[in-house]
């Protein structure tokens, strides 16, 4: 979070929240780019880091639910500029095939792609991208979710994503770890799975789930420590995704937890990336 804008301040708080090298000093922030502005480049002092800070998100906007090859849908517009970074975390479940990411119809970096089941009669997956904000992103941005394979007739395509601004992050920030953890099918029914990436107090953790399968599926995200944010996800018959952001945690767990009663086998899968600062 951005640091206080009034009283006392230290080179530590500055270094927790700006980052650096060490040994720390004042002049190794001249001309930073920050959610407070431009640092100066000449003389610096403390109270010119009032209200500073590298890494501030927002929530653009969710899309969720269709029986169509491609979805998509504009969130949040004319809310991006060129010094954003966008996030986007997906699900998506359908009979066959994969799913491609775009906004505005440029394709997202592909941080981290898992697909959490593959049965013969269920597939779904999860996806974590990307992307440093220019040209036609800025502004307006539509998310395009398209099914790569048809999956026949009579069958669907169900996916939701949830779209985040990185604040003045480009440039400004680090992918310190993706990771994820699957439990497959069978005769999986609810249950839970975990994952406990490596993650400092100052650092944004990024995550989605998926649960497959299953007409009475509910998934829930927790965290044993930090704040915990959820956003709307995808609620359908055959699965549940679930999108979140974690703050101010130190090396949590993450579980996502699922409780299916139907007779239907169940895939859970979650990932998450941590974002920190530059080395």
């Amino acid at each position: 979070m951005p640091l206080q804008t009034s009283g006392q301040i230290t080179l530590i708080n500055i270094k927790n929240e700006l980052g650096g090298t060490v040994p720390h000093d004042l002049g190794e922030y001249r001309g930073t780019e920050g959610i407070g502005g431009t640092l100066p480049t000449g003389e610096i002092a403390m109270s010119d880091f009032y209200g500073q800070g590298l890494h501030s998100f927002s929530h653009l906007g969710s899309i969720d639910d269709t029986i169509d090859m491609i979805m998509s849908g504009t969130v949040n517009g004319g809310s991006l500029t060129s010094n954003d970074v966008l996030i986007v975390l997906g699900t998506h479940e359908a009979y066959s095939g994969t799913a491609a990411y775009t906004a505005n119809g440029v394709a997202l970096n592909a941080r981290l792609t898992v697909t959490p089941v593959q049965s013969n009669i269920q597939y779904g997956g999860l996806f974590i991208g990307t992307k440093n904000v220019s040209g036609v992103l800025v502004g307006d941005t539509t998310l395009t979710i398209a099914q790569t394979t048809n999956p026949g007739s009579g069958q669907s395509f169900r996916a939701g994503a949830a779209m985040f601004r990185l604040e003045n992050g480009s440039g400004a920030f680090a992918i310190r770890e993706t990771t994820s953890n699957t439990v497959n099918g069978g005769s999986q029914q609810g249950g839970s799975v975990s994952i406990t990436p490596t993650v400092s107090s100052n650092e944004h953790v990024f995550i989605c789930g998926h649960a497959s399968q299953g007409d009475n599926t509910t998934s829930t995200l927790s965290a044993s420590n930090g704040t915990l944010t959820r956003y709307e996800g995808v609620s359908e018959p055959q699965g549940s995704g679930e999108f979140a952001v974690l703050t101010g945690a130190t090396n949590p767990t993450i579980t996502l937890t699922s409780t299916e009663t139907s007779s239907s086998s169940q895939g859970l899968a979650v990932a998450c990336m941590v974002i920190g600062y530059p080395a």
